[in-house]
């Protein structure tokens, strides 16, 4: 026989009891897993607030701690992901696009055809990539404020001696 409890299908506050969202305790009663988050948050928010400074201290190294830990566990994992995410959010390209674009360069810098670390240059008001530069062409191309006209004024500065 089935008991009123066991035929509902949301809970008091309107939650689905199915899927994901369903808990079966130890008991055999059925809980929705949103509520018991959520009272879970609650419950440790008030815990919080009695908190003493030693004790909200102790929680701050113990997380340093554990975050110290987790990061070096995980280490290349992390790396991997700012990377992604800094040539995703800087650049607009994938990590896919720099390297097809380093292997189209064959690891040399477009302009000066040197070997070695390559930065990636971009145009900072059509915000696309232009190629990859060795560190010296592109802080030079920096400094000429990306500026054609500018850098054929040196130009002729230079040839001129």
């Amino acid at each position: 026989m089935k008991t009123y409890a066991s035929m509902k299908t949301h809970c008091l506050r309107g939650h689905p009891l199915s899927g994901d969202n369903l808990r079966q305790r130890p008991n055999n009663k059925r809980a929705c897993r949103t509520c018991d988050r959520q009272h879970a948050k609650a419950q440790h928010i008030r815990e919080q607030q009695t908190w003493t400074a030693e004790q909200k201290l102790a929680r701050r190294a113990y997380l340093k701690e554990y975050r110290k830990g987790w990061n070096a566990k995980n280490k290349t994992e992390m790396r991997a992901y700012f990377r992604k995410r800094h040539l995703n959010l800087s650049y607009g390209i994938t990590e896919t696009e720099y390297r097809k674009l380093f292997d189209e360069q064959k690891g040399l810098c477009k302009i000066c055809g040197k070997q070695g670390k390559l930065f990636i240059d971009h145009c900072h008001r059509k915000r696309m990539v232009r190629a990859l530069l060795c560190n010296t062409c592109n802080w030079g191309l920096g400094q000429f404020h990306d500026d054609p006209d500018l850098m054929r004024v040196a130009i002729a500065y230079l040839e001129s001696y």
